[in-house]
C-alpha cells in the first residue's frame, strides 16, 4: 500500500500554492481581466452590486478619479457582488497597510475567507514587508492553518525574492525551515530555473537547497530537471518522500506515459528508483491503462522490476481483476516480477474485498510463483477470518515465508479469540508457532 502519512507537508504545499494562485485569479477577475491596478471604492462597489442606477453619471466618478481610459459604457457592465466588493476594499487596504491588512485576514473565522484575503494579499506585496507579515502568520495559530499559511507566504516570497526568503527562513530555525526554504526555491526555480541554479551552486550548503530547485525545475522544464538530477550520483536523498511525488507529477503533466523512457535514459540510482516508484504510483492510479501498455515496450529489467508492481497496486484499488490480468503477462517469461507483482494486487484486493480475494486464489493452481500473494492474503483476512486465513498460511510452499505467515496470523487469531486460536494449536502441534 502507499507510504502515506496522515499529512504530509508536499500535500501543505500544494494545497498553499492553489490557494496563492485562486487569490491572483480572484484579484484579476476584481480588476475585470485588465492588468491595470485600479479599484473601486468599497462603497462604490456595494452601491454598484446593490443595484444602483449605473446610467446616473455620479456613479462614474469613482472610476474616472482611478486614471483608467475606459469607456463608460464599459466599466458600467461590471457589477461587482458584495463578496467581491469586499475583497476589492481588502486590496486597496492591504496597498496602504500590508500588516494591518495581514491581520485583518487572520481575523477571519471562515478559513475559505481568511486563505482568499491571504492569498490576495501576498500576490501584491513587497518583499520588504515579507517578514513582518511572517511574524504575524507565526504567532497567530499552529498546526495544519500555520503550515498552509506559511506555505503561501514562502511560496509567494519565493517568486520575488528567493534568496532573502531562504535567509528569513534559516534565522527561524525550527523543523519547518527547510520546507520553508524549499518552497521558496521551488517558486522561483518554477519561473527562472537558470538563476535559481546559479545561486543554489554557488551557496556554501547546495544540497541544502536542491530539493526545492528539483521541484520548481520540473514544472518549469521536466527535462533539464532530469537531466541535472542524473548528474547527482553520489546525492542519493534528493529523491524522498516529499520530493519526489511532486518531481514525478510534473513529469507526468509534460510527458504523460513517455516519462518511463525519459527515466531509462538516466542512470541507474537510488535517486532514479525513487522517482520512478512515484511516477509509476501515479500513473497505476490516474491512467493504469496506457501505463500498462507502454510498459510492455520497456525492455529494461530494473525500470519493470519497479514501475510493474506500482502500477498493478494502484490499479487493483479500483479493478483488481484488470490489475491481474495485466500482471499475467509477466508469468512466463519473468516469474519473479510476475510474483512480486501478484502479491501487490492480492493485497489490495484483500483489503477491500477479501472474499472476492480468497475466491480468485482458490481457483489458481498452487505454484511457487503465488506464495507471496497467499502469504499477503493471509495475512489480510486474518484480521476477519483468522480460521480461513490460517487454511492458506498452512499451503504456502517456501519454508521461511509459511513458517512466518502462520505466525502472523496465528498472533492475530490469538488476539481475536484465544480460546477457538487455543483448539487450534491443540489439534496442530507440528504447525502451531511455538512460545
Amino acid at each position: 500500500m502507499s507510504d502515506s502519512p496522515s499529512v504530509r507537508p508536499v500535500v501543505l504545499i500544494v494545497t498553499c500554492v492553489l490557494a496563492l494562485l485562486v487569490g491572483v485569479f480572484i484579484g484579476t477577475r476584481i480588476n475585470g481581466g485588465d492588468s491595470t491596478i485600479a479599484y473601486m471604492s468599497a462603497k462604490d462597489a456595494v452601491s454598484a452590486a446593490s443595484g444602483m442606477e449605473r446610467e446616473d453619471d455620479s456613479a462614474l466618478e469613482p472610476i474616472r478619479r482611478s486614471g483608467l481610459e475606459q469607456s463608460a459604457e464599459v466599466q458600467a457592465g461590471v457589477a461587482l457582488s458584495p463578496g467581491s466588493a469586499e475583497l476589492d476594499a481588502f486590496l486597496k487596504f492591504s496597498q496602504m497597510d500590508p500588516l494591518g491588512a495581514t491581520e485583518e485576514a487572520l481575523a477571519e473565522a471562515n478559513n475559505l475567507e481568511r486563505i482568499s484575503k491571504l492569498a490576495l494579499l501576498l500576490s501584491g506585496v513587497s518583499s520588504e514587508d515579507m517578514a513582518g507579515i511572517a511574524d504575524l502568520l507565526s504567532s497567530n495559530r499552529n498546526g495544519f492553518e500555520r503550515m498552509q499559511e506559511m506555505g503561501m507566504l514562502y511560496y509567494a516570497w519565493g517568486r520575488i525574492d528567493a534568496p532573502s526568503a531562504v535567509t528569513f527562513a534559516e534565522a527561524q530555525g525550527g523543523r519547518a525551515a527547510g520546507m520553508a526554504t524549499s518552497v521558496a526555491l521551488s517558486s522561483w526555480a518554477s519561473l527562472d530555473p537558470g538563476s535559481a541554479r546559479a545561486w543554489v551552486e554557488a551557496s556554501e550548503n547546495p544540497g541544502n537547497y536542491q530539493r526545492g530547485l528539483l521541484i520548481g525545475w520540473s514544472e518549469n522544464n521536466p527535462l533539464q530537471a532530469l537531466q541535472y538530477l542524473s548528474q547527482q550520483g553520489d546525492n542519493e536523498s534528493l529523491m524522498n518522500r516529499w520530493t519526489a511525488p511532486q518531481v514525478a507529477r510534473n513529469l507526468i503533466a509534460e510527458r504523460g506515459v513517455m516519462a518511463f523512457d525519459d527515466l531509462a535514459a538516466m542512470p541507474a540510482s537510488g535517486n532514479r528508483e525513487q522517482l520512478l516508484s512515484r511516477l509509476a504510483d501515479e500513473l497505476g492510479e490516474t491512467d493504469p491503462v496506457a501505463a500498462a501498455n507502454h510498459l510492455s515496450s520497456i525492455n529494461d529489467p530494473e525500470i519493470l522490476k519497479t514501475a510493474v508492481p506500482e502500477v498493478a497496486k494502484e490499479w487493483a484499488q479500483n479493478d483488481p481483476k484488470a490489475a491481474i490480468e495485466f500482471v499475467s503477462e509477466y508469468k512466463q517469461g519473468q516469474p519473479e516480477l510476475y510474483a512480486r507483482a501478484m502479491a501487490e494486487v492480492i493485497e489490495e484486493w484483500a483489503e477491500r474485498d477479501p472474499y472476492e480475494a480468497g475466491l480468485y486464489l482458490n481457483d489458481q493452481p498452487a505454484s511457487p510463483e503465488l506464495d507471496r500473494s497467499v502469504a499477503e492474503y493471509s495475512r489480510e483476512a486474518a484480521k476477519i477470518d483468522p480460521i480461513g486465513a490460517m487454511s492458506f498460511a498452512v499451503s504456502v510452499n517456501d519454508d521461511g515465508l509459511r513458517a512466518d505467515t502462520i505466525r502472523r496470523v496465528a498472533r492475530e487469531w490469538e488476539r481475536s479469540d484465544k480460546e477457538a486460536y487455543q483448539v487450534w494449536v491443540d489439534a496442530n502441534p507440528e504447525i502451531a508457532p511455538k512460545k
